[in-house]
């Protein structure tokens, strides 16, 4: 299917959903960064995984509940957040809520340069007309630099790591529209299997289904969930299940269902989609 992540300059690879490195404590299973309140509203600002590495999939996360009764505020209209690095500007990305749990919003991210960097979160509060801002700061450490704990179900340790990193990778180019970023975890002889429909290689992929159904989409959420991978050699294989959110100037559509992927390894060491196999469960308008 299609999908969403850019990189933007040299610095980051951003998808809209991220993370920070600076905890000091937790909200239900949520790294916190900082508290502010705001227009009635107390935002925790915190990520996952954590800590935030580059080249990682990292979501930002802000968690928001009213002053009043502390309950989830669930009513953001057109929320959006820019992130600064060394004066540079990103975005602006939009910001949507996390599924099951109310109050949470989040955009997705992959940055390619270690620093800090600034959030600014910009919404409006239901039918008020009024823009309210709020910042936040967060660091990204150099993933080099760290030991990575393993992230899902997999069998082959550190190639199951990155299989799974591949992955999350091409569903966030997608997210981002990036045709460039895509092809970066596809070969050339990609085969691709959505339903019935049948598309061999990578350039019939791009040019005759997926570039001209991004340029029919206004934005586009693309995410994978629950991967199973394995390798061999320079071979592996993946099961996984994905979600996709469509935004069309005349509707929404939500959709999902389930995957099998087969990737290879190339001399560069980077694992890439071979064949992706999507079958959709019954759409949800």
């Amino acid at each position: 299917m299609m999908g969403p992540t850019t990189k933007l300059s040299s610095f980051i690879l951003l998808v809209a959903v991220a993370a920070m490195v600076t905890a000091t404590a937790s909200v239900n299973g949520m790294p916190m960064h900082e508290r502010k309140e705001v227009a009635g509203l107390a935002i925790v600002f915190g990520a996952e995984p954590e800590p935030a590495l580059t080249e990682e999939m990292q979501f930002l996360r802000w968690r928001v509940s009213t002053l009043a009764d502390e309950e989830p505020y669930g009513d953001f209209q057109n929320a959006s957040v820019v992130i600064t690095r060394d004066g540079e500007e990103f975005g602006p990305f939009a910001v949507r809520g996390v599924r099951r749990q109310p109050g949470s919003y989040q955009t997705r991210h992959i940055f390619t340069e270690a620093g800090e960097y600034e959030s600014v979160l910009s919404f409006r509060k239901g039918d008020e007309e009024t823009v309210h801002t709020v910042d936040f700061t967060f660091n990204i450490n150099d993933r080099s630099d760290l030991e990575i704990p393993k992230r899902g179900r997999a069998s082959q340790g550190g190639d199951a790591d990155d299989i799974v990193h591949a992955l999350h990778a091409y569903a966030a180019a997608i997210t981002a529209k990036s045709i460039e970023a895509m092809s970066e975890w596809v070969t050339e002889d990609l085969l691709i299997f959505e339903g019935a429909g049948v598309n061999r290689g990578w350039a019939d992929y791009r040019d005759r289904h997926l570039g001209p159904e991004l340029e029919m989409f206004d934005a586009i959420d693309y995410q994978f969930s629950d991967i199973e991978a394995e390798a061999s050699g320079n071979l592996a294989w993946a099961n996984f299940r994905y979600s996709v959110r469509i935004e069309m100037p005349e509707r929404v559509s939500d959709s999902g269902g389930v995957a099998t992927a087969v990737l290879v390894k190339g001399d560069d060491g980077r694992w890439r989609l071979r064949h992706l196999h999507t079958t959709p469960e019954r759409r949800r308008q």
